[in-house]
């Protein structure tokens, strides 16, 4: 049977975050602490910050009221995200 995937917590986007923008690891570096993937790491930070241009403080508050970027579209991300 093939491997089985999880989402990422809110803890583990918050994580990130911390460790690649604060701390300034690289992705790899970033994804080796929190043991996942390189390429959930790099996904997850080009949706929150490359694309939506969200700050440090506007991703983490967003995570902490359970926004799950992955399930909407962009265009709606956007809309809903526009008064944040």
């Amino acid at each position: 049977m093939g491997q089985q995937y999880s989402h990422l917590s809110s803890d583990e986007r918050i994580l990130i975050e911390k460790l690649h923008c604060e701390q300034h690891l690289s992705i790899r570096r970033t994804a080796e602490r929190i043991g996942r993937d390189k390429s959930t790491v790099s996904r997850e930070l080009k949706v929150l910050h490359d694309e939506l241009h969200f700050s440090l403080e506007e991703i983490q508050d967003l995570i902490l009221m359970g926004f799950k970027s992955a399930f909407l579209p962009y265009a709606v991300k956007r809309a809903l995200l526009a008064d944040v």
